[in-house]
C-alpha cells in the first residue's frame, strides 16, 4: 500500500468542512462515507479510529464550526457503539463480512 497520509486525509476534510457545513451532518451520519467521499481514499480497517478522532479534534479544538443541532456528544456515541451493528465498527464489520 502506498503512503497512506492521515494528516494530509484530516486536513483535506477539515477544508471541506470549513467550506460546506451540509457535509457535516453526512459526517455524524457515516463518518467513514463522508471521508472516503470527501478524499477518494479507501480508508484502510485500521485507520479509520485514527482518522476520525483527528476530526474530532478539529470539532472540539473550534477549528470547524458545528451546525445548530449537531454535537460532537452524537458523534461519540455513534462511533463508541463498537460491538452493536448500527454502529461505526459495525458498519464495517458489515461492509467485509
Amino acid at each position: 500500500m502506498a503512503d497512506f497520509d492521515i494528516k494530509k486525509i484530516i486536513s483535506d476534510v477539515t477544508e471541506k468542512f470549513k467550506g460546506d457545513s451540509s457535509s457535516i451532518a453526512g459526517f455524524f451520519k457515516d463518518p467513514v462515507k463522508t471521508i472516503e467521499s470527501i478524499t477518494g481514499i479507501d480508508l484502510p480497517d485500521e485507520k479509520v479510529k485514527e482518522v476520525i478522532d483527528g476530526i474530532k479534534a478539529k470539532f472540539s479544538g473550534g477549528e470547524i464550526k458545528l451546525p445548530n443541532g449537531l454535537s460532537l456528544d452524537s458523534l461519540g456515541s455513534l462511533l463508541d457503539k463498537k460491538d452493536d451493528s448500527s454502529g461505526i465498527i459495525g458498519k464495517i464489520k458489515n461492509i467485509f463480512g
